[in-house]
Formats: C-alpha cells, sequence, structure tokens
C-alpha cells in the first residue's frame, strides 16, 4: 500500500486487487499499473474505515437498546404517547453513516493528492468529461427518486399526518433525506470536476471509471430508512403505499447503478480498451 514516504509503492495484495477490477471491467488480460493498485489501495482502505465507523454506530444503537429497556427510556409524543426514540436513532445512525461516508472521501481525495505530486508526469483529456458520461443517467434517476422524492414525501407525511408520531418520523425522513441528498449531489459534482490523475492514455480510462464509482460511492440509505417507516405504527395505509412504490422503484434503479458500474467495460469515447 502507498506509505507516506512513498505514495506509489503497492505490494502483491494491492495488485491483486487491481486484476480483479480490470477482470471486472472485461480488461482482465491488461496487466495492472501501481498507479491503479495504489489508487484502489487508497479507496479499500476508506471502505475499511466506513465500515469500523459503521460498526461503531451500530454498537451504540445496540447499547441504547440496552439502556431503553433497563432503565425504561424512550421518546413519546401524542396523546397515545407513541414511542418515535427507534426511528430518531435509526434516523441519526444513517445521517452518521453518511457523515463518515463524506469524511471517508475527503481523505481519500487528500491521499490522491499526495499520489499525483509523486507522478514523474501527468495526463489530461483535451476537454472534460462531461457530467453524464461520469455519472450517468440511472444515477441521475435514482438520485432525483431517492433523495428528491424521498423529501417531498416525508414533508407531506409530516405535513398531513394526523397522529404526532407520525408526523416527526415523517419530519424525520424529509430532514434526513434532504441532508444526504446534499451529500451526494457534493460528491458527485466534485467527481466530475476535479482534475485528472493519470499518467498515460491507458491510465486516463482508468480515472474515468473511478471518477464514475466515486460519484457512486454514497449508498442510498433513504432506502433502508424507508423499509424501517413501513413499521411504524400509526402510519397511513396511504403513506404506507407511496414509501412501499418508493422503496421498491429505488431498489430498482440503485440495483442498475450498481451493475451497470461493474460491468462496464473500460473505454474512451466509443473505443474499448483493448489488451
Amino acid at each position: 500500500m502507498p506509505k507516506r514516504g512513498d505514495p506509489t509503492h503497492v505490494d502483491g495484495s494491492d495488485r491483486a486487487r487491481a486484476r480483479r477490477w480490470l477482470t471486472r471491467h472485461r480488461a482482465g488480460t491488461v496487466e495492472p499499473s501501481d498507479l491503479l493498485a495504489a489508487r484502489l489501495a487508497i479507496r479499500a482502505r476508506g471502505s475499511e474505515t466506513e465500515m469500523f465507523c459503521i460498526l461503531a454506530f451500530g454498537g451504540l444503537v445496540f447499547v441504547w437498546a440496552i439502556l431503553r429497556e433497563v432503565f425504561d427510556l424512550g421518546l413519546l409524543v401524542g396523546p397515545e404517547r407513541a414511542p418515535v426514540d427507534g426511528p430518531l436513532v435509526v434516523g441519526a445512525l444513517y445521517l452518521g453513516m453518511a457523515v463518515t461516508a463524506w469524511i471517508a472521501g475527503r481523505r481519500m481525495r487528500a491521499e490522491e493528492r499526495r499520489l499525483a505530486t509523486a507522478l514523474p508526469r501527468r495526463s489530461a483529456h483535451s476537454s472534460p468529461p462531461s457530467w453524464r458520461h461520469v455519472v450517468g443517467t440511472p444515477f441521475l434517476y435514482a438520485t432525483a427518486l431517492t433523495y428528491g422524492g424521498g423529501t417531498a414525501i416525508g414533508a407531506v407525511v409530516a405535513s398531513t399526518g394526523s397522529d404526532p408520531a407520525v408526523s416527526v418520523v415523517g419530519g424525520l425522513f424529509a430532514a434526513g433525506t434532504f441532508a444526504l441528498g446534499i451529500v451526494v449531489t457534493v460528491a458527485a459534482v466534485d467527481s466530475v470536476r476535479r482534475p485528472g490523475l493519470a499518467e498515460d492514455d491507458s491510465s486516463l480510462v482508468v480515472d474515468d471509471q473511478l471518477r464514475t464509482e466515486d460519484a457512486h460511492r454514497v449508498a442510498p440509505m433513504p432506502l433502508a430508512l424507508a423499509a424501517i417507516m413501513l413499521v411504524q405504527e400509526g402510519l397511513p395505509a396511504a403513506a404506507g403505499w407511496t414509501f412501499t412504490v418508493y422503496l421498491v422503484l429505488g431498489a430498482a434503479l440503485w440495483t442498475s447503478v450498481h451493475l451497470r458500474d461493474r460491468r462496464r467495460p473500460l473505454a474512451v469515447g466509443r473505443a474499448m480498451v483493448t489488451p
């Protein structure tokens, strides 16, 4: 993996990871460059950091659940004293995960800037890649539904719900989804606008693909929160069906984005990269 003194240094496990990445993108017979191995190692470390933070947040939720049962803690609203602490804790968990992804992304950019300074030469496109080429149309549809649609659904539930508990949860969903949408948008814009990190034409192809993967890095966490909303007591039937349709359509669109990312062949314009 890249060391502080030599960010381009990679080992056998880094090269093996790069070979698997190339194979997934239909270029398995191409020998991975040290630059690709180093960049994927940076992303692997970022994923490890995210996983650690997710487990830490999960541990905090587990501790809260125990304390809630032992000491009879809880947040109750409305005349029926409906509990809303569960969804609030889960919402905080997902927001914390988004912040973790944001921090990991910033650290990744910092490591790549150090990596760029170690390159003897830099290559760039004659014109910057378009936003549509980087993020892809499926991602735009999925993002619009997940974050734009989710914010609207939550706002409607919050403003029209007759049960105060449902209104609180709807407002939480709207606010959390809106905040996550900002994180995703900023990450995607950064991926489109950032300078290329390449030393030749082949690594420019790789840079294009990594831009796309970085733009899609933040998971669509509002979909998981929507699934939890469906079991919220007192949720009106119409809102339940709306969340169900939202969840199904969102899952289908993000599956399309994921499959496109994993199977997308390395290419420049319309030309395939061949070994």
